[in-house]
């Protein structure tokens, strides 16, 4: 009896693969998508399986150029995939592969960021107002209990991740620089096809249809870290805080996590942090709009402390005294406290909505 085989094809090579590794690969098919992507990393869509070869699951990769890289960027790495750094509102990194020119860092999956939730180009579940300053002050509190210190807090850092229950994540902690300090500007398209699991967000680039060659420069945005950045007459390297009779110093470097590593991230501290956090309230809150004013006058409205927009919000606000507090032009604040005052008051508020809603039901 003649027995037939089936030879098994061999299956030609996946379209549109950016990179794969033995753990890390991705597609090249954008997950941050919106207006602008110009800093010297993309975040891809693509799969982790450190863990166990069989268990291959959807991961976020970010690519960096090696020269774009903090420095001892592998700490923070290793903190990550050993637990030493671990926050529900912490935006994970699994591990990295690299090739010549770049690194790809695995992250936790995520669907949007704040920016383009308050652009209007994301329209999925988001939790409730409380919830989301609640959440984002506690991933600051707990890097700043770590010892750390973020620095680069803007709408473009804090994400959106569609878990059960949704949350708010801080991301973008210690892997790359932020575009302020990364001379070169790299000019990527925006010309991106939305494909499944993506279909809450839309994307709008009307400046770029009418002028394909416009660049980085032309197009400042309000998410360049530079106006989320406390002033500089604001900030010292050292001073002494007066808290319930007893005096501590602030420095600009902060504990590190891990005692045998002598870490920080250059220009990065606490009040910084805190300062950032308050403008972020404010932006979410009035979805889109800086408490100093807009990309011409903020930079010298945050030297004056102007915060011509804070009219905006009720002064009964849930958040109005908080975020006055934490975008305040005191040079004695305790910037943690003050963050730790703030989630408090988010918390209070997120049960009472909570509350309310099991009434209404």
């Amino acid at each position: 009896m003649e027995i037939k085989v089936n030879a098994r094809k061999k299956q030609p090579p996946e379209i549109g693969l950016l990179f794969e590794g033995k753990n890390v690969s991705c597609r090249n098919r954008p997950l941050r998508l919106g207006k602008s992507n110009c800093d010297s990393s993309s975040i891809y869509r693509g799969t982790w399986k450190g863990i166990a070869p069989s268990a291959e699951f959807k991961a976020a990769v970010k690519r960096v150029k090696k020269t774009d890289c903090m420095e001892h960027w592998e700490i923070v790495v290793d903190w990550h995939k050993n637990g030493s750094l671990n926050h529900s509102n912490v935006l994970k990194v699994f591990g990295f592969e690299e090739d010549i020119e770049w690194r790809y860092f695995a992250l936790e999956r995520f669907d949007a960021t704040l920016e383009q939730f308050c652009k209007g180009q994301y329209t999925g579940p988001i939790p409730y107002d409380n919830q989301v300053l609640y959440q984002i002050s506690k991933g600051l509190i707990y890097l700043h209990k770590k010892g750390l210190a973020h620095g680069n807090l803007t709408p473009k850092t804090i994400q959106i991740a569609k878990s059960d229950p949704v949350k708010m994540k801080i991301s973008d902690f210690g892997l790359c620089q932020p575009i302020d300090v990364i001379a070169e500007k790299i000019r990527r398209p925006t010309d991106i096809h939305l494909h499944s699991g993506l279909n809450d967000i839309k994307v709008v680039d009307e400046t770029l249809e009418s002028n394909p060659a416009a660049t980085c420069e032309d197009q400042e945005e309000l998410s360049h870290p530079k106006f989320w950045k406390r002033p500089k007459i604001m900030r010292s390297l050292s001073r002494s805080v007066s808290r319930s009779g007893s005096r501590r110093s602030v420095s600009k470097s902060t504990t590190p996590i891990n005692k045998d590593n002598n870490y920080s991230i250059p220009g990065a501290t606490i009040e910084g942090d805190s300062f950032a956090a308050g403008c972020l309230f404010f932006y979410f809150l009035k979805r889109g709009l800086h408490p100093f004013g807009d990309v011409h006058s903020i930079l010298t409205n945050v030297q004056e402390w102007k915060p011509v927009n804070l009219k905006e919000l009720e002064e009964h606000h849930f958040a109005y005294e908080p975020i006055v507090d934490l975008i305040g032009n005191s040079t004695t604040a305790d910037g943690n406290q003050l963050l730790i005052d703030a989630a408090l008051k988010f918390r209070v508020g997120a049960f009472a909505i909570s509350w309310k809603m099991k009434l209404k039901k």
